[in-house]
């Protein structure tokens, strides 16, 4: 599938030279391949050991879904038709509350965001993880497309004096360069590379680059007072 995809859709990048898929022999030279698939859309994209991006593509089948209303259609269908029959609506009709019921998704989810944010920056001052010079958020993935959340995010690193950062938007949705990247990464600190036997290899869901503290900041429940936030929708 993804040796079709390369063949069929143009990289963005002029990457026309001949290349092969091949086990780390040098720690002088790489060409890293990120593959990233998902429901709607597979991403693949070509590195070198620079982080020079040699070449990207995009295959997304979200069109597909929107005929039938969505990645998951079920829940926003049940959840609709409810409101519709409240309401007594017929066919392409809005339910009255569309506009107030996603303002307050987006507005709820914003917050919980900032106060699971907020109580990380307290385990790491806690715990000295973090010099002071070198406080920064990084906000990636689809959830940094959003300018709100990302804009309460920004109020809250301003309130703890940290810098963040998002990469561009179209780093943030689905593509091969952020896997890519994580290849990248984990070659320089040769974490899980194989060298000679690639039967050894495992496929997981996830790739940490370093140890999760997630468990650690339960355990720890430190308590947070939750700023204001004052970014208007």
């Amino acid at each position: 599938m993804i040796l079709s995809l390369l063949k069929h859709h143009k990289l963005s990048r002029n990457f026309t030279k001949p290349f092969e898929i091949s086990l780390v022999t040098s720690r002088n030279c790489a060409k890293i391949l990120g593959i990233e698939t998902s429901c709607d859309d597979t991403g693949c994209a070509i590195i070198n050991e620079k982080g020079d991006i040699l070449g990207e593509t995009l295959n997304s089948q979200n069109l597909i879904h929107l005929r039938y209303g969505g990645i998951i259609p079920d829940v926003a269908q049940d959840l609709h038709r409810k409101k519709e029959k409240e309401h007594s609506i017929e066919a392409d009709k809005l339910i009255p509350e569309a506009n107030d019921l996603c303002a307050a998704l987006l507005m709820t989810t914003s917050r919980h965001l900032v106060h699971r944010t907020q109580r990380a920056m307290d385990f790491c001052h806690k715990n000295h993880l973090l010099p002071d010079e070198k406080k920064q958020l990084v906000v990636s993935g689809g959830v940094a497309c959003n300018n709100y959340i990302f804009n309460t995010l920004t109020e809250l690193c301003n309130e703890f004096d940290y810098k963040i950062y998002r990469p561009e938007p179209k780093l943030c949705t689905d593509n091969g360069v952020m896997i890519a990247w994580n290849g990248l990464e984990k070659w320089q600190r040769n974490i899980d590379v194989v060298s000679k036997n690639i039967n050894s290899l495992d496929i997981k869901a996830v790739s940490p680059l370093g140890e999760s503290l997630i468990s650690s900041v339960v355990k720890a429940r430190i308590p947070t007072k939750l700023i204001k936030i004052k970014v208007k929708l």
